[in-house]
């Protein structure tokens, strides 16, 4: 069977929104940066596809190559593929469904497959709205390949768990398949299908930059986040020989020397990362990299290791300066351990990155104005600025209920989504905290000074000027 993994277009003349299968805790973000992450998801989905199932396996990320919806549906077209699979974005719903019916209008006979976070959640809704024909619930790998297999043969595929799909006039949804025990065995990612050369991250060095992910799941309780609904609340994690054995062939076959570890805390297990490293180091890879983490999972030896291993950069979730607020989103770490973690790191010549959320419940304008201040004190590299926004599979959205809007495109991390007497004023405090946070004497002059390179400086000057214009107004 001819399958195709595609990324979706750009509506045309909207803002693109940063997506990916595995990308779980925040499915549907649009982008203040001009980069384009590795989509990692649906590159492990076509590794599967094309090792398990025994399929020719095309890729088409169409924001990699700048193809407009009239210019995919031309590739698709030239692709002939028999079924199409996709992730999709929550605030891209309306444009998937108008996307789609012109392609089944085009191509009747070809079918669709949504796998990702949104479509996990809400099943029964996704295939009423949505000209597609299968949902893939949770993981992707296992029961994609099953449908195929079945798809091939022309059996039933009520035996393919993990799956919704349309049966005539109705939709049926199969039982919940178990989460990947032994998630080693997962093939690597097609890397060979996609253009590498074309992904980058906001603040990483070097481009390209790719990315590698170490575990799955999550076992903190964050109200905010997505990716127990996906990928489980427990932690699975990969053989470190694995993990190395990714990062030569991605550096050697691929070009590959900037890494993001973008696992949802790579630090949850700091004598594991502590020997991740060492072997970075015996092995002499000489890569540089980033990760993800939470100011509660480090330490200074920790640090020191990974600084020793080429990690330049960590981007922290600090969410919010009010330990009320924080306690609130289901994320009770202390303003102490905050500034210690951004102190470590910037003693130990680590770029500390700090991520923010504003109109949280429960938020006032004085907890803004804490987090605020605490952005301005900390010793952080870069600063990003974003709404709360309840995204269908975490708990603040369960909480929500009949009080969200029913508009998906709303669901951005760029406008206010609950009603509150902050109401039209978050994103003023969003272009506030910008302004502030950027345009500082003090930042600026610290910046120049840690500048080692000619490309380091625009680097850094084109993301601080991206996130100032491409802000939420």
């Amino acid at each position: 069977m001819k399958v195709l993994l595609l990324v979706l277009p750009i509506e045309d003349k909207k803002q693109p929104v940063q997506t990916d299968a595995v990308l779980a805790r925040c499915p549907g973000i649009f982008l203040k940066s001009n980069y384009l992450l590795t989509p990692i998801g649906l590159a492990y989905l076509a590794g599967a596809l094309r090792e398990w199932s025994g399929s020719r396996v095309d890729f088409l990320d169409c924001r990699a190559e700048n193809y407009s919806p009239s210019e995919a549906i031309r590739r698709i077209k030239e692709l002939g593929p028999d079924i199409i699979f996709f992730t999709l974005a929550t605030p891209s719903v309306n444009f998937a469904g108008r996307f789609y019916r012109r392609l089944k209008n085009e191509i009747p006979d070809v079918r669709i497959a949504a796998v990702g976070t949104h479509v996990t959640v809400l099943p029964q809704e996704s295939l009423e709205v949505l000209p597609i024909d299968y949902i893939i619930r949770g993981e992707p790998e296992e029961t994609s390949c099953e449908l195929i297999t079945a798809l091939e043969r022309g059996c039933g595929l009520e035996d393919v768990n993990g799956l919704s799909f349309r049966s005539g006039n109705q939709i049926v949804h199969n039982p919940d398949r178990q989460l990947l025990a032994d998630i080693d065995a997962l093939p690597l990612p097609a890397r060979d299908l996609i253009p590498n050369e074309k992904y980058s991250a906001p603040f990483a060095r070097h481009k390209p930059f790719g990315l590698i992910l170490t575990a799955r799941g999550c076992q903190f309780p964050c109200k905010f986040c997505t990716t127990g609904a996906y990928y489980g609340r427990s932690w699975r994690r990969r053989e470190i020989d694995g993990i190395v054995s990714e990062i030569r062939i991605m550096k050697e076959r691929y070009g590959i020397r900037d890494i993001g570890f973008w696992d949802d805390t790579f630090t949850i297990e700091p004598e594991r990362v502590i020997a991740l490293c060492r072997k970075i180091i015996s092995e002499a890879l000489n890569i540089e990299w980033i990760c993800l983490s939470r100011v509660d999972t480090i330490n200074r030896e920790l640090l020191t290791w990974m600084k020793k291993a080429g990690c330049y950069q960590i981007q922290f979730g600090v969410e919010s300066g009010d330990e009320d607020i924080l306690r609130r989103i289901g994320k009770p770490v202390t303003i102490k351990q905050v500034k210690q973690a951004f102190q470590w790191c910037d003693e130990e010549g680590i770029e500390p990155v700090a991520f923010f959320m504003l109109g949280n419940p429960g938020e006032t304008e004085e907890s803004i104005e804490k987090t605020i201040t605490l952005a301005l004190e900390l010793p952080a590299r870069f600063a990003s600025f974003n709404i709360n926004t309840p995204y269908p599979g975490s708990e603040i959205f369960e909480e929500s209920g009949d009080r969200l809007p029913a508009d998906w495109s709303r669901f951005n991390a760029r406008q206010s989504i609950f009603e509150n007497s902050l109401n039209g004023k978050v994103e003023a405090y969003i272009q506030d905290a910008y302004r502030r946070f950027y345009w500082r004497p003090k930042y600026l002059i610290d910046s120049i000074l840690k500048i080692r390179t000619c490309s380091e400086g625009l680097r850094h000057l084109k993301t601080a000027l991206n996130l100032l214009w491409n802000r939420p107004c």
